[in-house]
């Protein structure tokens, strides 16, 4: 797996991974602040979400807004329930963490539709948002994956020191809180997707999307790109289905909402979180 990593000023390096910036399309609406949030993606550790404060609008780690994360850790115990999978998982930074992975209980879902089940001492990568459950501060997944290398520990480790960090010295530099958003860093993590644009797509799950969703989807998944792909080109493939820019912005909007995209190095490119 190739290291990761970041210029002095949060621009872009080679190499493949998640990228921070501002969502949304223009003036923003109530629904696009939302999207705006899902797709600021921040790794952190446990202790940084248990020990994080809540706010009006998410929840704030000293001075860096928290709202959607990843975390590498270890499953330590696995349970399965009708309606969910709860897993205990520990980073070795405090206290672990309980985290509920739902299970679609429609008997007509297809079986790619369900989550996997990961069992004890298996290091995995979750990618979620940050929520109140029952009193505690937990991770809503979006997904979780398994590491196929370990280094990802050591990755994922300089990426929080890192992220937190420079997000730090923007507040101090600027006054406002430290979001991904406010500095436009990137914070890169190894990219295992291959393939092109226009790829085959035949293995990717449908997720219950709609037909302009699923084409979104897709095009933005088969996408190698480092800078991910953009509204506009978008649009250009999808000429011959007659899909409007409007429909285009809404898919994005959902599937950020969803867990699935998140933006890149502007508000106008978007990479998919099953890379």
């Amino acid at each position: 797996m190739e290291g990761s990593g970041f210029d002095g000023d949060g621009g872009n390096q080679q190499g493949g991974g998640y990228v921070t910036s501002p969502g949304g399309f223009g003036s923003p609406t109530p629904t696009q602040s939302r999207g705006k949030r899902a797709q600021n993606l921040i790794p952190c550790t446990i202790a940084q979400i248990l020990t994080s404060k809540a706010i009006d609008d998410g929840f704030r780690c000293g001075e860096v807004d928290l709202h959607q994360v990843s975390i590498v850790g270890v499953i330590l115990n696995m349970d399965m329930q009708a309606t969910h999978i709860r897993y205990e998982l520990d980073d070795m930074s405090g206290p672990t963490m309980e985290i509920r992975q739902w299970i679609d209980s429609d008997e007509n879902s297809a079986p790619e539709q369900q989550p996997e089940v990961h069992h004890h001492g298996t290091y995995v990568k979750v990618i979620g948002s940050v929520r109140a459950f029952g009193g505690k501060t937990t991770v809503s997944p979006f997904k979780i994956a398994p590491l196929t290398d370990l280094n990802e520990i050591t990755v994922h480790m300089l990426e929080v020191i890192h992220a937190h960090m420079y997000l730090t010295k923007k507040k101090q530099q600027t006054g406002m809180p430290g979001t991904p958003a406010a500095s436009g860093m990137s914070m890169q993590t190894p990219n295992k997707m291959q393939g092109t644009q226009g790829g085959d797509y035949n293995n990717i799950p449908n997720h219950g999307l709609n037909t302009v969703q699923r084409d979104v989807h897709q095009l933005i998944v088969g996408c190698p790109d480092e800078q991910g792909i953009s509204l506009n080109q978008l649009k250009a493939a999808l000429t011959s289905k007659r899909v409007s820019m409007d429909h285009i912005k809404a898919a994005v909007e959902f599937l950020s909402n969803e867990g699935h995209i998140y933006s890149t190095i502007d508000d106008d490119h978007f990479k998919s979180t099953e890379g």
